[in-house]
């Protein structure tokens, strides 16, 4: 990356965000629903606070329990087959939802709070895939369900899945993979979530793969929390972004900013003023 860009990023790979993750009942924007949101705290690379909370959605006025439970069947149905040696699969059932479940707009106004007060400030919003798909979910369903006028993740975000992609662009020495020289980081990210690599040779960026590429399952094992809950796929992110730190401290290649910048579209959201800025515990909600 050159000089200019890296600057951006604190310098390289970020070291204080806010890691988000959020599990829902399909993928289907403006008609499924969040149904957990996990987040993972880091300054200076230290876990500064985990937790996650689940969503319940089997009294609300409008969703009801009949497709909600089928939903949350086919979901549990997918994810039977994400199970890691070591690591078990995870997913939320409508009893589950309903024992250990917060109302949604509670929820949802502690996490705009908590998304708010780090936004605006030299902390990252850290994800996986959060700039093309948990960004949208949760603006649908605040939106939506009218519990906010509008959301978004600000513009200091860190996408991982992103960064994995262009990681391979530059391994097949692509060089789409270079900022283009207005660019900022979400304009990145969000133009690598979607670039295609020469030749259209494929990328592997799931989750899953960037934990066994980096030799991350040990590092997981000792969590309490299973693949595919909102806090453990925070956590992930968060080690992938200890990892691509230390291999950026550890390497000897210059930045290649001597080669000439990409010129790219780039596509950026307005952000709006920020919410009242509180981070409160609520009973329900799991933290470490």
């Amino acid at each position: 990356w050159p000089a200019k860009f890296r600057d951006q990023l604190q310098g390289g790979i970020p070291r204080r965000y806010l890691a988000i993750d959020i599990e829902t009942s399909g993928f289907k924007a403006g008609e499924d629903v969040v149904t957990e949101i996990g987040h993972v705290l880091v300054e200076d690379g230290n876990v500064l606070d985990k937790a996650s909370t689940l969503l319940d959605w089997t009294n609300h006025p409008i969703v009801k329990p009949g497709w909600l439970r089928e939903r949350l069947v086919r979901v549990g149905n997918a994810m039977a087959d994400y199970s890691l040696d070591g690591i078990n699969a995870y997913h939320i059932t409508f009893d589950s939802m309903q024992e250990r479940g917060l109302p949604p707009e509670q929820v949802f106004q502690q996490y705009i709070s908590l998304i708010e007060k780090f936004k605006d400030s030299d902390f990252y919003i850290v994800g996986h895939n959060h700039t093309q798909f948990d960004e949208n979910m949760l603006r649908d369903n605040i939106v939506g369900f009218k519990f906010g006028k509008d959301f978004d993740f600000g513009q200091n975000v860190f996408d991982t899945n992103a960064m994995e992609r262009a990681i391979q662009f530059f391994e097949a020495e692509d060089l789409k993979a270079l900022p283009a020289a207005s660019e900022t980081p979400r304009g990145y990210f969000y133009r690598m979530t979607f670039t295609k690599m020469r030749d259209r040779q494929k990328t592997q960026s799931k989750l899953r793969y960037c934990m066994d590429k980096y030799e991350l399952r040990e590092l997981c094992k000792d969590e309490q929390s299973c693949l595919h809950s909102a806090e453990f796929d925070a956590f992930v992110c968060h080690l992938l972004m200890q990892r691509w730190h230390k291999m950026d401290q550890d390497s000897d290649v210059p930045p290649p900013s001597a080669l000439p910048p990409v010129e790219a579209p780039v596509r950026e959201r307005k952000t709006r003023s920020p919410l009242p800025s509180v981070l409160t515990r609520y009973r329900g909600q799991r933290n470490r």
